[in-house]
């Protein structure tokens, strides 16, 4: 959200908040824990709220400051000996900020093609995944975010874009379970049941704006969940940085500065 924000809590606060837990606890599970992979399994919800939001918002804009995430982050995993190789998520926002309106665009004038984008993107993230995060499948929760938002604009009713976010919501947990493969038989049910039941309920976000609600809650609680909501992608740089300069000094290992590593 920008600096205009309603000083009241907004349903983006709740979400982004949300989605910023979830990827905390995804990467506390990744860097410190590995062996303990429920962090993993309920971490997997965060990047499709964030990827939604980046379709449902009308702004296109690629500020200074993500690129500079980018670059800090690239340099950061250089500088400590990390794989530099799939790029942070946020090439990822970038590439899809770039191609989402085209895309739709085309959907838009041949609606026919709608299920044939989960099939060419599913098989597209193959290659793809190992350049950027999430690879192309990512680019199905944007497309449900801006089906959601632009619905009276397009030529599927309500119903069609449920079922869309629930098949794309299925493309997108094949291809988490895929990377995943260790999970248990239950974790890869709640990926899977679960990724599907997100997808959905996503189609009901709106924007909305709780007065009342900001009124009635200690105020320390309102501005936690407005950080969390608002300043995201500061939260997202620094934590990051921190946990890979903390992971290998908590595992009693020397970090490797200055080490190329394309792949893990």
């Amino acid at each position: 959200m920008t600096s205009r924000a309603p000083a009241s809590l907004t349903s983006y606060d709740f979400l982004k908040c949300a989605a910023l837990a979830l990827m905390i606890i995804d990467h506390v599970g990744a860097f410190f824990y590995p062996e303990q992979e429920w962090f993993r399994v309920f971490g997997r919800f965060s990047a499709p709220i964030w990827l939604f939001l980046i379709g449902f918002a009308r702004s296109r804009d690629l500020p200074p400051r993500l690129w500079a995430g980018v670059f800090i982050l690239t340099a950061v995993s250089f500088t400590v000996g990390a794989n530099l190789l799939p790029l942070t998520i946020l090439v990822t926002i970038i590439l899809c900020r770039l191609v989402i309106d085209p895309v739709m665009e085309w959907v838009r004038r041949k609606p026919v093609i709608l299920y044939l984008m989960v099939t060419f993107l599913f098989f597209l993230t193959f290659p793809t995944f190992f350049f950027f995060e999430y690879g192309a499948v990512a680019l199905l929760p944007v497309m449900a975010g801006y089906m959601t938002r632009n619905r009276a604009e397009l030529p599927f009713g309500k119903d069609d874009i449920f079922r869309f976010s629930l098949i794309a919501g299925g493309a997108y947990a094949v291809m988490e379970l895929v990377v995943f493969l260790n999970f248990s038989m239950t974790q890869k049910m709640v990926v899977g049941a679960g990724m599907m039941a997100l997808f959905s309920a996503l189609t009901m976000f709106r924007p909305l704006v709780f007065v009342r609600l900001t009124d009635v809650l200690p105020r320390t609680l309102v501005c936690l969940i407005q950080i969390g909501g608002r300043w995201t992608l500061e939260i997202y740089i620094f934590h990051l940085v921190v946990f890979r300069i903390l992971s290998p000094l908590a595992r009693g290992e020397a970090i490797p500065f200055f080490t190329l590593h394309l792949f893990s």
